[in-house]
This record gives structure tokens, C-alpha cells and sequence, in this order.
């Protein structure tokens, strides 16, 4: 148990704990159903879209080292999109998914459109 203090458990702990945390209070990570779900690839990044009304939340997954610009993914503009979590140390510029990054996006209401 002590190795919960040190990394890299520490922030592995951290992320799960934040994880729990958004499953339990985001109300459209805790009540979308399956057919809410829409899950596509661009090259090495994964993109999972969930819906809940007019309420959507955006998971990007960067599984290769090359860092990529979120307007090239998200796409929409950047500007309705919030950032709940991001995985990665943000040394990349915001709008730039960095390599081996996740990052959950929660759009702002009345912008999703289902593809």
C-alpha cells in the first residue's frame, strides 16, 4: 500500500479516482445508454462520442507519439468544447492532442450532430 505514494501510482490513482468521480456525477457518463455511442478512428487517435439529449461528451485517444491538433479530430470548432480530464502532462499547446494522450471534452449543449 505504500507504493500508492510514489509514482507512477500516484497519478494512476489519481486519474481512476477522477475517472469514478465523472462516471458517478456526469449525467451523461452515468445514464447514456448504448445506443448514445458512436465510436470512430482517424489513423492512431480513437474517438468516442456519447449523447444524452443535447448534452454530448467527446473521449479522444492518442495511441501513437506524434502529437495531433484537436481541430483536425473534434470536428467543430474548439470553442464549445470543455476539457473534464486530459491524461497527459499538458506540455503540448491546448489544442494539441499530445502523444499517448487522452482527453474527455464535454460539448456545450445544442452542438451535437449526429453523424
Amino acid at each position: 500500500w505504500e507504493e500508492r505514494a510514489t509514482e507512477p501510482h500516484r497519478s494512476t490513482l489519481a486519474l481512476y479516482t477522477e475517472l469514478l468521480r465523472l462516471r458517478r456525477t456526469d449525467p451523461v457518463l452515468r445514464a447514456a445508454p448504448r445506443a448514445n455511442l458512436a465510436v470512430e478512428t482517424h489513423g492512431e487517435v480513437l474517438e468516442i462520442r456519447r449523447w444524452l439529449g443535447n448534452e454530448e461528451r467527446l473521449l479522444l485517444a492518442n495511441f501513437a507519439p506524434a502529437p495531433v491538433p484537436l481541430a483536425k479530430l473534434a470536428g467543430a470548432p474548439l470553442q464549445p468544447l470543455q476539457p473534464l480530464l486530459r491524461t497527459g502532462a499538458a506540455t503540448e499547446a491546448p489544442d494539441i492532442l499530445a502523444g499517448y494522450e487522452a482527453l474527455l471534452l464535454k460539448r456545450r449543449p445544442g452542438r451535437y450532430a449526429a453523424r
